[in-house]
């Protein structure tokens, strides 16, 4: 059947008998079906292109999220205290996911290549050399610019240049602005599974093309350093590929 007829999603009928439904609920009139159909349809189609040219409307039919911009945990916490080459790898991928320090990512890659001239054609050698040195140079940077007026360092990359605490809360489920990771463990016991879901990116920080990492744990980092003699802490969201 399916070598003659194709795939079978290509032939079911089940979204034209979910759409009949919706139709014969729009029927107020059952003397007139067709037309109440008809000015039910037209009025969405207007509602539809009218929300276009408004702002703060929402669109017909869609319900809005509850959970949208909300970030909290979904099972309880385990603290634990990782190697600082797997911490380095979290605050890394953190840094170079943040908007605010692309600034200095180019940076540091014209220093590179400004430092070692031999090599400024080897794109391999100097990713995986401002992967080495990266963190270290972003901590030295930012300390120098604090130390100037007016340096213009906000607060958050404050927090970012001083790095994670080694102690590391885990989590099995994580709702992060409304979207919810689960590491792998977790969604292998489930009946349920959206497995088509997937991302393109592009990276140098994979170890070859046949890594596949999943989710294997859910972090949630406290970034610490000392501000006018004290030592303060603050959450920062990352996650463990």
């Amino acid at each position: 059947e399916v070598r003659l007829c194709g795939p079978g999603y290509f032939r079911w009928m089940y979204p034209f008998e979910r759409y009949m439904k919706v139709l014969k609920g729009d029927v107020q009139n059952r003397t007139r079906p067709e037309g109440c159909i008809v000015e039910r349809y037209i009025a969405e189609e207007a509602v539809e292109f009218c929300t276009q040219h408004l702002s703060d409307v929402s669109t017909v039919g869609v319900p809005s999220s509850q959970k949208m911009g909300v970030s909290k945990p979904l099972s309880g916490c385990t603290v634990s205290v990782v190697d600082q080459d797997l911490l380095n790898q979290a605050h890394l991928y953190v840094l170079e996911n943040t908007e605010e320090v692309l600034p200095y990512i180019e940076q540091h890659m014209i220093h590179i290549k400004t430092a070692y001239p031999k090599f400024r054609k080897r794109t391999k050698w100097l990713q995986d050399k401002h992967n080495s040195t990266f963190i270290q140079w972003l901590r030295f940077k930012v300390q120098s610019k604090l130390e100037e007026d007016n340096h213009g360092v906000s607060e958050n990359l404050r927090w970012l240049a001083a790095g994670p605490n080694m102690a590391v809360p885990l989590y099995r489920s994580y709702l992060i602005k409304g979207i919810e990771f689960n590491i792998k463990a977790q969604d292998d016991v489930r009946t349920t599974q959206n497995s088509g879901v997937y991302l393109l990116a592009h990276t140098m920080q994979v170890a070859s093309a046949k890594d596949k990492t999943q989710f294997s744990q859910i972090w949630v980092s406290m970034v610490s350093f000392k501000k006018f003699g004290t030592l303060t802490t603050k959450s920062l969201q990352s996650q463990s590929l």
